[in-house]
C-alpha cells in the first residue's frame, strides 16, 4: 500500500514538474496570456515637473470562481504623499537620509473620471491610508468574462533614491500606475506600501506600455521594445510584455549598455561608472544559465540590469533588475545581480503572498543564490562558508532581538 501511494504521488510530482518546465517555452508563455487581463497604458513623462501624465485602459478578466462587484486597484504611489499614515521609509533618522539626501520629499497619484465598459463608473479612494482605488461595475462579472476599465492619472514623483522617485542621475518607475489588487478567500487583498519587505503582490498579465519623454533619455524597462518613433526633441517609446506580474522602468541620460544572450535570452546591462561592466554582465549570464538548467527556462526574451541609485541593494521587477549604486564592493555587487536574477524564478514565475510569506520567495532566492555557487566554483564562494555566515548573522539577530524585547 505504502510503495503504491509513493507511485502515485511521484508520478503527479513528475507531472507537475513537466508542467513547470514546459511553461517555460514560448507557445505556452503566449497560451498562458490569451486568458489573461491586458494593461494598455499611454504615459508621458515632464522631467522638469517630475511627473508621468496617463492613460491607462484595463481589459480585466475575471479568474477567479466567483462573479465580483467591484474590483480594487493598489495605488502604491500615494505612500510617498505627504501626510502618509503608512511610510515607503522606515522612520529612523539614518533610513530617512539616505532616503531623503536632499530634505524631505513628497509625491502622489491622481486619478480623473473611471469608466467601465465606456460608461461613467463610481469609484473612491480608502484602504488602510488612501491606498486603494475601488471601482463599482454596473453588474456583476461572471468568471472567465470581462470588463474594460479606463482612467488619467497623473503621477508626481518624490526626490528619493526608493523604488519610485526621481535623482539627479535617474528616474525609477517601480509600483508606478494603478494595478488590480489580487482576490483571495472571499475579498481583494489590498496592503498598504509598508516600509518592512517587499509589499507587493499581483497577478500575471500582459502590458502594452507607452512612454512619451525627451529623446536624450534611455530606458530600461521590463518587456521588450516593440517600436520607436521620433518627433522633434521627444521620442515615443512602446513596449510589450506578456504574462508578467507588474511593469517597471528606469530612466537615465548617461547609461552606457552591453549585451550578451544566455540561450534564447538577450541580458542587457545599462550602466555608469563600472570599469568591470562585462564582469557584471556574465554574472547575469550565468545566473541565467545555471537557474534555467536547474529550474526551467526562463520564458521571457529580454533581462535588463540597471544600475540606478536605490536605498536597498536591489529589487526584482519581471525582467528588470535594479542594483543601487551604494554598493561599491564587487563581490557584493555581483551577488546582488545573482540574487535579483534569482527572483525572476522566485517572485516572477511561481510568484507568492510577498507581505504575509515574504520568507517564501526570500528564502527560495537566498538559499538558490548559495546553491548558484556551488555550481560555479570561479566566483569563489564555498555553499558550507555561506551557511555558516548565515547562522551566524541569525544568531546575532536572536541575541538583538531578546535585548529589546
Amino acid at each position: 500500500m505504502k510503495k503504491i501511494r509513493f507511485k502515485k504521488l511521484s508520478a503527479i510530482l513528475l507531472i507537475l514538474i513537466l508542467v513547470f518546465l514546459s511553461w517555460g517555452c514560448k507557445s505556452e508563455l503566449q497560451k498562458v496570456s490569451k486568458n489573461l487581463s491586458t494593461y494598455t497604458i499611454t504615459a508621458s513623462y515632464d522631467e522638469y515637473s517630475h511627473t508621468i501624465s496617463a492613460f491607462q485602459k484595463v481589459n480585466y478578466v475575471n479568474n477567479y470562481e466567483v462573479p465580483l462587484k467591484e474590483l480594487k486597484f493598489h495605488l502604491y504611489p500615494n505612500a510617498f504623499r505627504k501626510g502618509a499614515k503608512i511610510k515607503p521609509v522606515s522612520q529612523d533618522e539614518l533610513s530617512l537620509q539616505k532616503a531623503y539626501p536632499n530634505g524631505e520629499s513628497y509625491g502622489d497619484i491622481i486619478i480623473n473620471k473611471v469608466y467601465v465598459s465606456g460608461k461613467q463608473a463610481d469609484f473612491f479612494i480608502g484602504g488602510e491610508d488612501r491606498n486603494v482605488m475601488t471601482v463599482k461595475f454596473p453588474m456583476e462579472l461572471y468568471p472567465n468574462a470581462s470588463f474594460t476599465i479606463e482612467f488619467e492619472f497623473l503621477l508626481r514623483l518624490a526626490n528619493t533614491p526608493h523604488r519610485l522617485g526621481y535623482t539627479d542621475k535617474c528616474v525609477n518607475l517601480g509600483n508606478w500606475f494603478p494595478i488590480a489588487c489580487v482576490y483571495e478567500d472571499g475579498d481583494f487583498v489590498t496592503y498598504a506600501y509598508y516600509s518592512n519587505g517587499d509589499p507587493f503582490y499581483s497577478e500575471v498579465a500582459n502590458f502594452n506600455v507607452e512612454l512619451t519623454l525627451n529623446s536624450d533619455f534611455f530606458v530600461a524597462s521590463t518587456g521588450r521594445n516593440v517600436g520607436t518613433l521620433l518627433k522633434g526633441n521627444t521620442k515615443t517609446l512602446k513596449f510589450q510584455a506578456f504574462a508578467v506580474r507588474d511593469f517597471a522602468f528606469v530612466l537615465n541620460k548617461e547609461f552606457s549598455t552591453i549585451s550578451a544572450t544566455a540561450g534564447n535570452v538577450t541580458v542587457t546591462y545599462f550602466y555608469y561608472d563600472d570599469p568591470q561592466a562585462q564582469t557584471s554582465l556574465k554574472a547575469a549570464i550565468d545566473a541565467i544559465n545555471t537557474f534555467s538548467a536547474m529550474f526551467g527556462s526562463f520564458p521571457y526574451t529580454h533581462l535588463n540590469i540597471v544600475k540606478t541609485p536605490f536605498i536597498h541593494g536591489g529589487m526584482e521587477y519581471p525582467s528588470l533588475i535594479y542594483i543601487s549604486d551604494s554598493v561599491v564592493d564587487k563581490e557584493a555587487y555581483l551577488e546582488t545581480i545573482i540574487h535579483e536574477t534569482a527572483h525572476q524564478w522566485w517572485y516572477s514565475l511561481v510568484g507568492n503572498d510577498q507581505v504575509r510569506y515574504g520568507w517564501l520567495d526570500e528564502g527560495l532566492t537566498e538559499y538558490t543564490t548559495t546553491v548558484f555557487y556551488e555550481k560555479n566554483p570561479s566566483y569563489g564562494q564555498s555553499h558550507g562558508d555561506r551557511i555558516m555566515q548565515t547562522l551566524q548573522q541569525y544568531l546575532i539577530y536572536i541575541e538583538m532581538h531578546k535585548s529589546v524585547y
